[in-house]
């Protein structure tokens, strides 16, 4: 009997807690049809598969957004960045071999603020260029491959129109199964009107 009147006094303040916290934040808020956010982003990818050649799979990963929030939920833009997704130097017998996997993803993105988590998911298509040095002769071959992220974050407010914070993605490329997990840090300016 306890643990039912325990489960319904945190129901009861869990439900409406948010609506009263928004109903507050309403009213201080100034009233606006939509906004525009624009999203730098840093951090580091690394891909999941597994390889035979032993190749460098970390990389350095910048990111640029570009979000419509209109005055709901679902905010709707675009987003490109570059991933590494392999890297080889290898020597054998004298001879060198490099090779490198590159894609820049543009995706259609839709993203949702839930208790404060910024949730994303992106669809759209990725550039890929692979390039082969071996015995001093360089092929370089390119392609287009569907793709899809998804992620979360989190950021909090520096000023009004400036948010700093924190995300966590995976990239899926499916054409050639590459999955890759990005770690960002993200500034995003509100362009207000």
């Amino acid at each position: 009997m306890l643990t039912n009147r325990i489960f319904w006094i945190l129901f009861l303040f869990f439900f409406f807690k948010p609506c009263i916290a928004e109903e507050s934040l309403d009213a201080i808020k100034p009233k606006m049809d939509f906004s525009f956010a624009l999203e730098l982003m840093g951090g580091i990818s690394y891909n999941l598969n597994e390889d035979n050649y032993n190749s460098k799979k970390l990389g350095i990963t910048p990111s640029v957004r570009i979000l419509w929030m209109p005055d709901n939920r679902l905010n709707f833009g675009f987003e490109t960045s570059y991933l590494l997704l392999r890297k080889t130097d290898k020597e054998k017998n004298k001879q060198v071999l490099k090779g490198r996997l590159e894609a820049v993803p543009v995706l259609l993105l839709f993203n949702m603020n839930v208790l404060a988590i910024d949730l994303t998911f992106g669809l759209g298509v990725s550039y890929m260029q692979s390039t082969i040095n071996a015995y001093n002769v360089t092929s370089i071959a390119n392609q287009w491959h569907y793709c899809f992220n998804f992620g979360a974050g989190f950021s909090f407010k520096i000023s009004s129109r400036l948010d700093s914070g924190i995300e966590g993605k995976i990239y899926s490329l499916t054409k050639t199964d590459e999955l890759i997990s990005t770690a960002y840090l993200k500034f995003r300016y509100h362009f207000l009107y």
